[in-house]
C-alpha cells in the first residue's frame, strides 16, 4: 500500500481506469485534487474551463469526439468517499454505473479536508466490463424481417457511437438508410448516401415498413409521426427499461450495439438474412 492524500488517490484510481484528460474549474475546494493533477501532469491533461458548464460540456464533446470517458472537476465536485481509502472503491462504483450497461454519467463527491488528508490506499485493480451479448434467435428473427423488408430504415442515437463500423455494414447489406438523431449524429459520415438527419427521416417515414431502432429512445416518430400500425420495430438497446418505450417493440435485442449490430450483419451476410 501507498500513503496519499485523498486527491492524489483519486488521481491515481483514474489513471487506473485509463482517463489521460481531465476539464475543470479550480478551487479552493479542489486544492488537493488540483495538486495532485499538477503532480501527475505527464500522464493526466488538464483542461481548464472559466465556468462549471462549459467544463460539463468540454467533458461532453471530448466522449462524442474521442469514445473515451469524459471528466470534469468542479465545486463541488453515484458514490461519496468520506476517507481517502474509500477513492478505488467509490470511483470504480461510478465507473462500473457509467460504462457497464447504459452509458450515462456518474457523480463522485470528496469533502475537500478529506481530499488533504493522507492514508495509505491499497492497490486497485479495475473490474473488465464486457460487452452484453445479443440473444442468437432474436438476430435471426431481426435479419429475417429485415432483408424482406420493402424499404427497411435505420434509426439510431447515441447509445451506437462504438458500433459505427458494424452499424455501417448492416446499412449497406440492407441498402437502408441511417436516420440519425441530434445525439446520433457522426455515426454515419453525413457524406455518405445512406446518411440522414432527423427532418430527411421524417421525409421518408411514410414509405418506410420496417424499422431498426439502435440506441435511440425513438421519441419523435413513436409518438408524433404516425403509422404506428404500419411499421415493423426491431430495437438494439442495452438498456431493459428502454428498449420498448414509448411502444412495444416487435423485436427487442437487449445487448450493447457493437455486438448486436455485428452479429446481425454477419446474419444477413450468411445469405439467412439476404434481401428478398
Amino acid at each position: 500500500m501507498a500513503k496519499m492524500t485523498g486527491g492524489a488517490a483519486i488521481v491515481a484510481t483514474l489513471r487506473q481506469h485509463g482517463v489521460d484528460t481531465v476539464f475543470g474549474l479550480p478551487g479552493v475546494q479542489l486544492d488537493n485534487l488540483f495538486d495532485a493533477l499538477h503532480g501527475a501532469r505527464q500522464e493526466v491533461c488538464t483542461l481548464h474551463a472559466r465556468h462549471e458548464q462549459g467544463a460539463a460540456y468540454m467533458a461532453l464533446g471530448y466522449v462524442q469526439a474521442s469514445g473515451k470517458v469524459g471528466l470534469f472537476a468542479v465545486v463541488p465536485w453515484v458514490g461519496r468517499a468520506d476517507a481517502p481509502n474509500d477513492v478505488p472503491a467509490r470511483l470504480g462504483e461510478a465507473f462500473h454505473a457509467m460504462l457497464a450497461g447504459r452509458h450515462q454519467p456518474a457523480v463522485f463527491e470528496m469533502a475537500p479536508d478529506m481530499m488533504g488528508a493522507t492514508a495509505e490506499i491499497a492497490p486497485h485493480t479495475p473490474a473488465a466490463l464486457a460487452p452484453l451479448p445479443p440473444d442468437a434467435g432474436a438476430i435471426a428473427r431481426a435479419a429475417r424481417l429485415l432483408a424482406s423488408a420493402r424499404a427497411p430504415a435505420i434509426f439510431v442515437g447515441s447509445g451506437v457511437f462504438g458500433a459505427e463500423v458494424e452499424l455501417r455494414a448492416v446499412a449497406e447489406r440492407l441498402g437502408a438508410p441511417v436516420v440519425m438523431s441530434r445525439t446520433g449524429r457522426g455515426a454515419l459520415p453525413d457524406r455518405h448516401p445512406l446518411a440522414l438527419g432527423m427532418l430527411g427521416g421524417q421525409e421518408i417515414w411514410d414509405d418506410i415498413d420496417v424499422v431498426l431502432v439502435v440506441g435511440s429512445r425513438f421519441l419523435a416518430p413513436a409518438l408524433s409521426w404516425g403509422r404506428a400500425d404500419d411499421v415493423q420495430v426491431v430495437r438494439i438497446d442495452v438498456d431493459a427499461a428502454q428498449i420498448n418505450k414509448p411502444r412495444q417493440a416487435g423485436i427487442a435485442i437487449i445487448a450493447h450495439a457493437r455486438p448486436a449490430l455485428a452479429a446481425l450483419a454477419a446474419e444477413l451476410g450468411a445469405g439467412s438474412g439476404a434481401r428478398l
